[in-house]
């Protein structure tokens, strides 16, 4: 194995197991399309980040891991509501207690 094959395992390796935003966000498109485009996906948000923060002479603050999956429940949210509301409904969403296991 060459040098340069060993440094890109070694690179993807980094990426495929830290719970980083990051991390996460390979794990999930290399379900959907395949390990090698999830890791030029990677390098390319790698890239886009990079440039940003180059541009605009700023420090890099990480996301939260879960921060998509509660902008994602937002948005489901307030489409459903909408949706629900064009069809001639009111609606009020309130979040359901915790229930006792």
């Amino acid at each position: 194995m060459s040098n340069q094959a060993r440094a890109r395992k070694g690179n993807s390796y980094g990426i495929k197991v830290k719970e980083s935003y990051l991390g996460i966000f390979y794990r999930r498109l290399a379900v959907r399309h395949g390990v090698k485009k999830a890791i030029m996906a990677v390098a390319h948000k790698l890239l886009v980040i990079a440039y940003t923060l180059l541009s605009k002479h700023e420090l890099y603050q990480e996301p939260e891991p879960n921060e998509r999956d509660t902008r994602r429940k937002d948005q489901t949210l307030r489409h459903l509501r909408d949706r629900i509301e064009q069809l001639g409904y009111t609606v009020s969403l309130e979040p359901r207690e915790a229930v006792a296991p």
